[in-house]
């Protein structure tokens, strides 16, 4: 197979060593799809540039990719001629329980470290984490992220035992981001660096959580 084309967005390649590739190779417009892999070695294809974003760079990256006549043999196909699609959807499907919980980490992370902060913080004498108001916070924070990463747990157990539940798949991608983005932006008018940067860093961190997180 000789590929040509562009891929205009593409998550860690500046540092992948093996890339999966879905290329047109029927015009069929519901099985037109298959599957390949090739190693970032074979000649080509290049990286046309590092497109900057908004958000964490240390997985590579994200770049935009041109294939100028990348050979790839049969056996390197994964799945069967024209069916990438379906296995493409069947590793979607998988991974949108993986990006919740991607989210979960980064809101637990933040947790800590609020909770930290604030234990420090003194208000008329007392820890902040003596006041009621502020413990209830961080308590429905810490409540509503564990109920995420179970909920995430359970559907990849499912998947793992073979019994696939698309319901529960869609829960998990819908309302985790959701639950996870409301509590980033309690943490944020809790968390410190905020508070001295003033009300409009704190409505420009919570667009930010909004967009990334959904």
């Amino acid at each position: 197979w000789i590929i040509k084309g562009r891929k205009w967005f593409i998550t860690g390649a500046g540092v992948a060593s093996h890339f999966l590739l879905l290329a047109k190779t029927s015009n069929d417009p519901r099985k037109g799809l298959t599957a390949f892999m090739f190693h970032k070695d074979q000649p080509g294809w290049r990286i046309v540039r590092r497109i900057p974003i908004m958000g964490p760079e240390e997985h590579g990256g994200h770049c935009e990719l041109e294939f100028t006549g990348l050979r790839i043999p049969a056996r390197n196909m994964i799945g069967k001629e024209n069916e990438g699609f379906i296995w493409a959807m069947t590793i979607i499907g998988y991974n949108r329980n993986f990006v919740p919980l991607a989210c979960i980490g980064a809101a637990q992370k933040s947790l800590e470290e609020t909770t930290e902060y604030l234990k420090q913080r003194k208000i008329m004498g007392k820890s902040a984490t003596q006041w009621q108001g502020v413990a209830k916070e961080l308590a429905v924070c810490a409540t509503q992220l564990e109920a995420a990463r179970m909920l995430c747990y359970k559907a990849l157990s499912l998947k793992d035992k073979g019994l696939i539940d698309g319901t529960i798949a869609t829960v998990v991608s819908n309302s985790s981001p959701t639950v996870i983005a409301s509590r980033q932006r309690r943490l944020i008018r809790l968390s410190p660096s905020t508070r001295r940067l003033g009300s409009y860093a704190r409505a420009s961190t919570r667009r930010r959580v909004r967009s990334s997180c959904g």
